[in-house]
């Protein structure tokens, strides 16, 4: 499953949503990374961070280590 973080790209912590959901592998919504990121140290105040600065509206932390964007959370 995908830990997924809704934000805006001025946000705060507070501002934050938090919710979670399957994704097909076949029909992936989070398809672009990021990059740029050291996956063992990678926090979802990281992922949300590197896709805001991508101008991406959502990130997705997948298996606690992969950081995923998406501009929708079309399901």
């Amino acid at each position: 499953s995908i830990f997924l973080r809704q934000f805006v790209i001025f946000f705060s912590v507070e501002n934050l949503q938090i919710g979670c959901y399957s994704e097909s592998a076949s029909s992936r919504q989070f398809s672009v990374s990021p990059g740029d990121y050291l996956p063992d140290n990678l926090t979802p105040y990281d992922c949300v961070n590197l896709c805001g600065n991508m101008k991406y509206n959502f990130a997705a932390l997948q298996n606690g280590n992969l950081c995923f964007c998406a501009r929708s959370e079309e399901r």
